[in-house]
């Protein structure tokens, strides 16, 4: 729960998790990460160089999505 006078941020969009890539459907506004200072951080080499990995699957160059089936 959010303490009286401090400052909470959420960031909402809609995506769609597809086999071969990651598509943002709404919401997809950059995330301006040095507007911020933290007041804890990882202190996992492991765990931050994890976290340092893309999130989004692009699609390789002339595949489609696959289709669902009826």
């Amino acid at each position: 729960m959010e303490k009286k006078g401090e400052v909470v941020a959420q960031f909402k969009s809609t995506i769609a998790v597809l086999s071969n890539m990651t598509l943002v459907l709404a919401g997809d506004v950059p995330f301006q990460a040095e507007r911020f200072q933290p007041e804890k951080s990882v202190q996992s080499e492991e765990l931050k160089t994890h976290l340092a990995q893309g999130l989004w699957k692009k699609a390789k160059k002339g595949s489609k999505p696959a289709q669902e089936k009826k």
